[in-house]
């Protein structure tokens, strides 16, 4: 029993091929804290001149370039001020948004807006799980205030989001594994996808975290229909499977970039050849499969595969 992980892209020197374009890609993230230091006001055309260069080069090799406006970088006065915990950080990268899409939109068609928003919301506020979560919902909030920006200017141009998700693998089908799963699977996965698919936060996972308190006040009316603003395709990327068992007690909590999950151990992956887990393969194939039953609307985009890099492909 289990699903599976997949796979999202970064700028790390790699010249990809995204199969799904039919031509060769490029998707390299624009710095917030580079661009726009104090996080809001204007946009020195100085501060993009980097990006005004990699882009015109790109094209002039054929290269399509696809921007990611966030990949784990803020400016220091929005860290600040409470970082993705703050919900004035969803509308300042809003702001963002729009500044670099009037810098670079007349060139740029692709645009991705987060790369793996739960590492920078479970992982940046791992000893806070409630600003960890309200961070992920803030996250959510600053894609479709991104998202709304880009349609507004340019609504012929593709939007998408990179998500990393996992594979939760089980080794027994009991009840006891089985909500083991749900749970790590619930926070992991859907959390993300669902509401992105315009079905809100998952109600179990909700309850999984309502002990942490009201959490979820930070999503005010109306927020939800702005995470689901429709995208073209999402991206996801994978590192491997979760391997989880039930926990002795249910009130232990899990911890580990897990916020408000209790009941839950985390076990450490199987590694025959020392470098990659030993049920990745099956474990990614799970995950496709997964996906293109239970999120069919949109294009899947494989934009990085750790165990098997470089990998982009489209499902």
């Amino acid at each position: 029993m289990g699903r599976s992980r997949t796979v999202a892209a970064t700028a790390d020197g790699c010249w990809d091929t995204f199969a799904g374009f039919g031509r060769p890609a490029y998707r390299f993230p624009v710095a917030w804290a580079g661009v726009q230091p104090d996080g809001c006001g204007p946009v020195p055309r100085a501060c993009l001149a980097f990006y005004d260069r990699l882009v015109d080069r790109l094209l002039d090799k054929g290269v399509t370039p696809i921007a990611t406006l966030y990949q784990w970088d803020l400016p220091q006065a929005i860290d600040e001020a409470g970082g993705w915990a703050s919900r004035d950080t969803a509308l300042r990268f809003g702001e963002y948004t729009a500044a670099v899409h009037d810098a670079l939109g007349d060139r740029v068609r692709l645009w991705t807006t987060l790369d793996e928003p739960s590492r920078a919301a479970f992982l940046g506020y791992a000893q806070d799980p409630v600003a960890a979560l309200r961070s992920a919902h803030h996250l959510l909030l600053g894609h479709g205030l991104a998202v709304s920006q880009i349609r507004d200017r340019a609504p012929e141009q593709e939007v998408s989001i990179v998500l990393n998700l996992t594979t939760v693998l089980v080794d027994r089908d009991d009840h006891a594994h089985t909500a083991a799963f749900r749970k790590v699977d619930g926070l992991r996965n859907r959390f993300f996808l669902d509401p992105l698919f315009g079905r809100g936060y998952p109600a179990d996972v909700l309850a999984d975290t309502a002990w942490l308190g009201p959490w979820d006040s930070a999503v005010l009316d109306g927020d939800l229909d702005l995470v689901a603003e429709p995208v073209n395709w999402y991206g996801v990327t994978y590192y491997g499977p979760t391997r989880v068992v039930p926990a002795e007690d249910a009130l232990d909590v899990t911890g580990a970039g897990h916020p408000g999950l209790r009941g839950v151990r985390l076990l450490a992956p199987h590694f025959s050849d020392g470098h990659f887990p030993d049920d990745s393969d099956e474990a990614f194939a799970e995950l496709m499969l997964r996906l293109s039953i239970d999120y069919p609307e949109l294009p899947l985009m494989v934009t990085e595969h750790t165990p098997r890099h470089p990998a982009a492909i489209a499902v």
